[in-house]
């Protein structure tokens, strides 16, 4: 198929004074501290939001009793269910918003209880089990999955059991939430669900390690040359989640709050069934195979 996503929408203009006031808005972060998720959560909570924020057992300590939140395991499929009924009335939800849910990929290879990758767990399996959950349970507002949209990445050991790299299975869970905005889009056609580019720092910090003082350096003298600030590209991307009207055809936006295509590969609607199709039995198998130590390996 031909990829007819726009480049070049315009979006109605919505002032820093926009009502969000009211507002409920899931938050969906994971572990560690700082950055995009941090502004956005706060700027959301100055703005008088009424902010719900699902999280890791780890991380974030310094907001306890701002505002409501969930701490569970969202490294686990039982563990995200769990996290998705915490949530008790869906359909009052205005906005979901799935940030950054690792703080680096692993170096080695590490599986959860259930025989699956952690950054798969975290950051792409966590979307698809909270976001289906709450939409069996009611939820018919908007989405938004951040990530890097035009990743390009052709999947083919979807959960690192061949042969494991850092940068390689980062690469399938970035494209894995792409083809996720377009399976949902594709399946439950009135959502409006977008994808979301993270500031390009963030993603070279999950590439390199955030745990390395040389990575952080070589980030923080080269991100001023790929991303706007902090503060520009939450002001931005709340003007744009939150405008009135987004128009229909966009689906993708980069980090500076613009309409984008999809990757080439995403173009073939082909390789988005697959990713799904390979999610279902993923999903299937772990499941099926609680407490078989070692299935993933057989």
């Amino acid at each position: 198929t031909t990829n007819d996503d726009p480049l070049n929408e315009d979006f109605p203009p919505l002032s820093s004074s926009a009502s969000i006031e009211g507002r409920k808005i899931l938050v969906v972060i994971g572990e560690g501290e700082g950055g995009a998720a941090e502004k956005l959560v706060l700027e959301l909570a100055n703005r008088g939001a009424s902010l719900v924020v699902m999280r890791g057992e780890v991380g974030w300590t310094k907001w306890e009793g701002r505002f409501r939140e969930f701490r569970g395991n969202l490294g686990t499929i039982e563990g995200q269910k769990a996290l998705e009924k915490e949530i008790e009335d869906p359909e009052s939800l205005s906005t979901i918003i799935f940030t950054q849910t690792l703080s680096s990929q692993p170096a080695s290879r590490e599986v959860n209880g259930e025989g699956i990758e952690k950054g798969l767990a975290f950051c792409y399996l966590s979307r698809r089990i909270i976001l289906e959950g709450l939409l069996e349970r009611g939820f018919q507002g908007r989405v938004f999955s951040m990530g890097w949209v035009g990743n390009n990445y052709k999947i083919d050991d979807f959960n690192g059991n061949f042969a494991y790299e850092k940068s390689t299975q980062l690469s399938n869970w970035i494209e894995a939430n792409n083809a996720l905005v377009l399976g949902f889009r594709k399946r439950h056609p009135n959502l409006e669900i977008y994808g979301a580019n993270l500031p390009f720092h963030e993603i070279l910090l999950m590439m390199g390690g955030g745990e390395s003082r040389h990575v952080k350096g070589v980030v923080s003298f080269l991100s001023p040359l790929f991303s706007t600030s902090l503060d520009a590209y939450v002001e931005k991307m709340i003007s744009v989640m939150f405008c009135k009207k987004i128009p229909s055809s966009v689906v993708f936006l980069n980090q500076y709050g613009e309409a984008i295509a999809r990757s080439p590969y995403l173009s073939e609607e082909k390789n988005v069934d697959f990713i799904w199709s390979e999610t279902d039995k993923l999903l299937e198998k772990a499941e099926s195979s609680q407490g078989e130590e070692n299935w993933w390996k057989k």
